[in-house]
């Protein structure tokens, strides 16, 4: 097999230039409701989870183009190992990968792996390839009601991640009030109506852990704190609250298919594209911790390892 000429300086500039202007243009992406649901539909799949906000919205976008509903994205080498084989004439979608080298620390001497960069990087989606006699299983899984118990199992440990980080969390009645449950901010505490059935209660209590996550990113000593980053408004605060309890709950296997994906209709103005961006990350690391919250109730993680 002959060898591929290497780029040269130019050519790499080139699609350094490219790529940034791919990533641009998903972003963008997200000022149109439509565009912020399909990436909503992508970040809800378990094997689009564990990649980076930047390529879950290059991977919505491509796929969207291609009328792809993607599920699970991963390299032709994984593929293969895998069992499957990606087939033949099948476009790669591209995302970027980190590009890391041993730099010396200019403090300690020591020589340390850090990412210098970022290269573009060919991936294929599940329906892109064909399964083997021994390919691992990658069917989804069962999708469950809001009603009844088959994830009762995951109440505790989200109750106890939320209590770890400073939230109180109590299953108690609700009384005088139609909702299922309240964050209180100054209290940081979390009640979820204890009548509820346990798939309802996991719901709300995704929800209000939510509400309870973003309130914590906006303390001045809070661990993700943006610092010099604007107030939530009202409604910016509930799409980002709805839509990560959403995403979070679909990652988990509940029915998610009869919640509205909600939108703030500011964004879609040339100066809330900061805002919506902004906006997609707190959903994407707020879900993550939700979900990687509950997965310490199964022996095996809920995400799956990286397979770029």
């Amino acid at each position: 097999m002959a060898r591929r000429r290497p780029l040269t300086d130019t050519e790499r500039q080139e699609r350094r230039r490219a790529d940034r202007e791919r990533i641009a243009e998903a972003v963008r992406e997200l000022q149109s409701s439509e565009g912020w649901q399909r990436w909503v539909a992508v970040r809800r799949h378990n094997g689009l989870a564990r990649y980076s906000l930047n390529n879950q919205l290059l991977v919505a976008i491509a796929c969207w183009r291609r009328g792809i509903s993607p599920t699970y994205v991963a390299g032709y080498r994984w593929w293969a190992e895998h069992g499957y084989q990606v087939r033949r004439g099948e476009a790669a979608l591209r995302i970027l990968a980190p590009l890391r080298r041993r730099v010396e620390d200019e403090e300690t001497g020591e020589r340390r792996l850090t990412v210098v960069g970022f290269r573009g990087v060919s991936v294929f989606d599940r329906s892109q390839v064909d399964a083997g006699v021994d390919a691992v299983d990658l069917e989804p899984p069962p999708v469950w009601p809001i009603a009844g118990d088959s994830h009762e199992r995951y109440l505790e440990p989200v109750a106890e991640a939320l209590r770890d980080v400073g939230v109180s969390v109590e299953f108690a009645p609700v009384e005088g009030s139609s909702a299922r449950g309240y964050y209180h901010r100054t209290e940081k505490r979390i009640r979820v109506e204890a009548e509820l059935e346990p798939n309802a209660r996991l719901r709300t209590l995704l929800h209000e852990g939510a509400h309870a996550l973003v309130a914590r990113e906006a303390e001045p000593d809070g661990d993700d704190a943006e610092g010099d980053a604007p107030a939530l408004g009202y409604a910016e605060e509930e799409c980002i609250v709805e839509v990560a309890g959403h995403v979070a709950a679909a990652g988990l296997g509940l029915d998610t298919s009869c919640e509205a994906v909600p939108y703030v209709a500011g964004w879609g103005e040339s100066a809330g594209l900061a805002a919506v961006e902004r906006a997609a990350s707190l959903v994407d690391r707020i879900a993550g911790w939700l979900e990687r919250a509950a997965g310490a109730a199964d022996d095996e993680p809920l995400l799956t390892a990286t397979a770029a």
